[in-house]
C-alpha cells in the first residue's frame, strides 16, 4: 500500500492502527515518529482504510514528516482498493495537503484524531 514515489525517495512511513486510538497515545506515536524520522525532509500524508461492508476502520493511517519545514500534512480523498487478504476496502488517501506544525505535537495529534473521526463518520453515514 506504500506509494512508489516514497520508495524512490527513500522515505520511511510510520504505520499506526487506528482502532480505539486515543489522543495521548497518538501524541506519543507522533513524537516517536518525529524523533526517529530517518531523513530531514519528507512529503507527508495520511492513509486510512475502511471495510466497505461494515465501514469499520480496519487498516492504518500513515503520516510522513517534512522536518525542515516543521510540519505534518494530512488530507483525504476516496478510492476503492483490495486488501492483501482479498477483502474489498475503501482506501482513503491524501490529495490536497493540509499542513500542521510538528512543534505542537498535541495540537497536531488532536487535528489528526478529528480528521480520522470525521472521515469515519462520513464513511459510515
Amino acid at each position: 500500500m506504500r506509494n512508489t514515489l516514497q520508495k524512490e525517495r527513500g522515505a520511511e512511513a510510520y504505520w499506526v492502527p487506528i482502532q480505539a486510538i486515543d489522543l495521548v497515545e497518538l501524541s506519543d506515536i507522533m513524537r516517536g515518529a518525529i524523533r526517529l524520522a530517518p531523513v530531514d525532509q519528507l512529503q507527508a500524508y495520511v492513509t486510512t482504510t475502511f471495510d466497505v461492508e461494515s465501514c469499520a476502520p480496519i487498516g492504518i493511517f500513515e503520516f510522513l514528516l517534512d522536518r525542515s519545514a516543521g510540519r505534518i500534512c494530512m488530507a483525504f480523498s476516496y478510492s476503492i482498493a483490495r486488501s492483501i487478504d482479498g477483502k474489498i476496502v475503501v482506501k482513503v488517501c491524501s490529495t490536497k495537503p493540509v499542513w500542521i506544525p510538528i512543534t505542537d505535537v498535541d495540537g497536531a495529534a488532536e487535528a489528526l484524531h478529528d480528521i480520522c473521526r470525521d472521515n469515519h463518520w462520513r464513511t459510515t453515514n
